[in-house]
């Protein structure tokens, strides 16, 4: 049984590394079936904390960059669904892999507040952002990382300021990607 699964992670990764090199998008959705028939196996939920959360943070990114490539908003709706998932098991198990959880799934948090522009997204895009720093800071207050995503927050902090003004701030209700 784990033979296939293992077998399908191989595929997936191959198929990921082989996009990078020549940008087929047939790759993606290789790589993108294969984490699929990975994460209903029976096999991944008896697997240990870090190898289910880089199961999830590498179909998750999988997903997003299918998104890039083909613009699917389901597909960047399928990673943050994938990540909020890692994230949710990072943190219940204080796996030191919560930071890399965190870093995705703001980067796909704020990707739909910039697709949807809408204040909600916004809004939880920022308090992903908040939670990845005062993660940073407790781990390492110095870490050189901490000024680039205090830039992002403040770039979103300013973007809920003006939408905030605008009379269009309210119009749609955020994404369901949990």
């Amino acid at each position: 049984m784990s033979s296939q699964f293992d077998s399908d992670i191989k595929k997936a990764k191959a198929a990921v590394n082989s996009y990078h090199k020549n940008k087929n998008i047939q790759n993606l959705n290789e790589a993108v079936e294969a984490w699929e028939r990975i994460l209903q196996h029976p096999y991944f939920t008896g697997k240990d904390i870090n190898s289910r959360l880089n199961v999830l943070n590498d179909s998750a990114e999988t997903y997003f960059l299918r998104y890039e490539a083909t613009d699917n908003f389901n597909d960047l709706n399928e990673a943050i669904r994938l990540q909020k998932k890692a994230v949710d098991i990072a943190e219940k198990a204080d796996s030191p892999k919560l930071t890399i959880c965190l870093k995705l799934l703001d980067k796909y948090a704020r990707e739909l507040s910039t697709r949807n522009n809408n204040r909600p997204d916004l809004l939880y895009s920022i308090s992903i952002s908040k939670k990845l720093i005062d993660l940073i800071r407790k781990k390492d207050p110095n870490s050189p990382e901490l000024p680039l995503h205090i830039e992002n927050l403040k770039k979103s902090l300013s973007k809920s300021d003006q939408s905030a003004k605008s009379p269009r701030s309210n119009r749609s209700e955020p994404v369901v990607y949990c």
